[in-house]
């Protein structure tokens, strides 16, 4: 009750310290809430505040189709109690406190149910508003405008704070593999036209440890209820809508796709190289427990996989493979 009053924030806000000083649990479920998206949901910022220095978790899963702490920033029905700038302030605070962005959110609608993120819950909501969301911008008044513009900002923020999370994590994979699965995966599933040497027909990503890329459109953030296509000369990134595509050119993606296009020429070139020449036996050492030390036998022989032999040419982070390979 502490968490939801909404007439003095200061007054809420010392309760909340006095109870989580003998011992609250700042991380129950109430009515589908937690103590921090009630907060959230009544505006009160230093309840906020208060509740994540105490160890509140903002990646809690709330019930009742409320998703996460993030989800009800976004939520359309608490917009009111903040202005746009102190719930883009609201969204930092939550991720510097380990609010996940890329967290997994269920999204119900009668019988169809979807799993996606906090964007694709804030999208879900904005497209609820069946007048604001659905009709020509010409068409609304000075104060629905006024609101839709505000909405627009917020998503883009939450899509903008998801790219990067996303490239944090893809900064962790070896960029030459990564190009090589998002290639595989990609093709079969939409036809591209070719832009440079097709794949060796032997690869195959999934049996050498495929990465699973994150699919979603790197302007916007959706990644369900849209149909994503990947860039034709990179594959680098995924993109919605023409509109979302020409943008995140403009943006940001002008400046990486060439770099993304130099890694895939020289993946592909190397694949063609490895593939054309015949496979030569790693030989190992192996040494019978049972036998002198100094003993042992050259026993066992295998081939070095095409993910370990791009590690080994310096294509990888790093070079974790021992074995010969063709000079």
């Amino acid at each position: 009750m502490a968490c939801e009053r909404e007439d003095d924030n200061k007054c809420a806000r010392d309760i909340v310290r006095l109870l989580l000083s003998h011992g609250a649990n700042p991380n129950l479920l109430w009515s589908g809430h937690s103590p921090l998206s009630l907060s959230i949901a009544s505006g009160n910022d230093l309840v906020v505040k208060e509740l994540l220095t105490h160890g509140a978790d903002p990646n809690l899963p709330l019930t009742k189709g409320l998703g996460s702490a993030l989800c009800v920033a976004c939520d359309l029905t608490y917009e009111h109690q903040r202005s746009v700038d102190r719930r883009l302030a609201l969204i930092d605070r939550l991720i510097d406190h380990g609010a996940d962005i890329l967290k997994p959110v269920t999204l119900r609608q009668g019988e169809k149910v979807a799993v996606g993120t906090a964007v694709d819950y804030g999208y879900f909501r904005f497209f609820q508003d069946r007048k604001i969301a659905h009709c020509p911008f010409h068409t609304l008044m000075p104060a629905e405008r006024e609101t839709f513009l505000a909405r627009k900002r917020l998503l883009e923020y939450m899509g903008l704070q998801l790219r990067q999370a996303v490239f944090v994590k893809e900064s962790q994979w070896d960029p030459t593999w990564l190009y090589l699965c998002k290639r595989v995966e990609l093709i079969p599933s939409h036809r591209m036209k070719k832009k440079g040497p097709s794949l060796p027909k032997g690869l195959d990503v999934k049996e050498q440890g495929q990465i699973p890329f994150f699919k979603f459109c790197y302007q916007c953030g959706r990644s369900i209820g849209v149909r994503l296509l990947p860039c034709p000369r990179c594959y680098g990134i995924l993109t919605c809508s023409k509109y979302c595509k020409t943008k995140a050119w403009n943006e940001f993606h002008k400046k990486d796709c060439g770099d993304l296009v130099a890694i895939g020429q020289l993946a592909l070139e190397l694949l063609q190289e490895i593939s054309s020449q015949p496979a030569v036996p790693d030989v190992c050492r192996s040494v019978d427990i049972n036998s002198d030390t100094t003993g042992g036998s050259f026993q066992k022989e295998r081939r070095i996989s095409v993910k370990q032999q791009l590690h080994v040419r310096g294509l990888g982070r790093t070079q974790d493979c021992v074995g010969f390979l063709p000079a």
